[in-house]
């Protein structure tokens, strides 16, 4: 179970973006709105054919990549998070979507294989091992069809930011613990295949219960 501690944060978090009092966090915000969240719906889009599926992202934050799988076809799109300021934040934003006050660890209410495609965003990276592997038998049996799971990759020149963000102090978001391999993946237990996303510094792993790939 999420700490209330990192909760706490994750409020203030939301509640900069809104306010834009943190310059770093602005710098996220925009990267986030003009290139990221496009980037990374695209590349869920080009592996799994979005068109009248049902999908739920897991630690929904702003919902940005959530909307555009909406509007790239998507019948149903429900976005859950933990954070009320999130959740705020998101629901303001974007009216194409659904969004949710939820447990990542807890999802019984949604109950089995409740969407064809869930999958989570710079989430993952943000808990422990014995954390993750709750989090993904969560998101596994939530999912009807397939599983993308998002986070930063162990690359050098992704590394120095990681380190440089650590030495300012920034460790709830970014921090060298963050980065991922195929290796890490296997030992979590998942299945399917470890894709690079070029120009996003990100590694998806795909957990395919059906084969989703086109």
């Amino acid at each position: 179970m999420p700490d209330t501690t990192n909760k706490k944060k994750w409020n203030q978090y939301w509640r900069e973006n809104v306010n834009k009092s943190v310059f770093f966090n602005t710098l996220v915000a925009l990267a986030r709105k003009y290139y990221f969240a496009k980037a990374f719906a695209k590349f869920i889009a080009g592996h799994y054919d979005v068109k009248g599926k049902t999908i739920c992202e897991i630690g929904v934050g702003s919902g940005l990549t959530l909307s555009y799988l909406k509007k790239m076809g998507a019948a149903q799109c429900v976005g859950i998070d933990y954070s009320p300021e999130a959740i705020k934040f998101s629901s303001e934003q974007i009216k194409d979507c659904e969004f949710i006050i939820g447990d990542a660890f807890n999802l019984g209410r949604f109950g089995e294989k409740k969407f064809d495609l869930v999958y989570s965003l710079g989430f993952l990276e943000h808990y422990n091992k014995n954390e993750q592997k709750k989090l993904i038998s969560e998101q596994k049996r939530l999912a009807k069809e397939c599983v993308f799971i998002e986070v930063p990759y162990d690359i050098f020149y992704f590394r120095w930011l990681f380190a440089l963000n650590k030495f300012f102090g920034r460790t709830l978001t970014f921090s060298d613990e963050e980065m991922f391999t195929p290796k890490t993946f296997q030992n979590l237990g998942l299945k399917g295949k470890s894709i690079p996303m070029r120009r996003t510094f990100y590694l998806t792993i795909g957990y395919f219960e059906n084969v989703c790939e086109k």
